[in-house]
């Protein structure tokens, strides 16, 4: 159950991360604080899009959380 949740977590960095470079082009992203109760840790992740390979440092517990929004006119 821990794996699971470390994986979790990792995974929910990862797409933090990308939701944050997306937003950085122009798409449209809302970040809140949040409290994660996950142990103190750091991983390495290595994020590919499009050719380009990138190397992440990610730290847990989490301090934000980013998700998608639609674009309003």
């Amino acid at each position: 159950m821990n794996r699971v949740r470390l994986q979790f977590v990792a995974l929910l960095g990862a797409a933090t991360l990308a939701a944050s470079a997306l937003g950085q082009t122009g798409d449209h992203v809302a970040c809140y604080k949040v409290k994660d109760r996950a142990k103190r840790g750091a991983f390495t992740v290595t994020v590919t899009n499009a050719g380009v390979t990138q190397s992440c440092r990610l730290t847990v517990p989490a301090r934000l959380g980013c998700l998608a929004i639609p674009a309003s006119s």
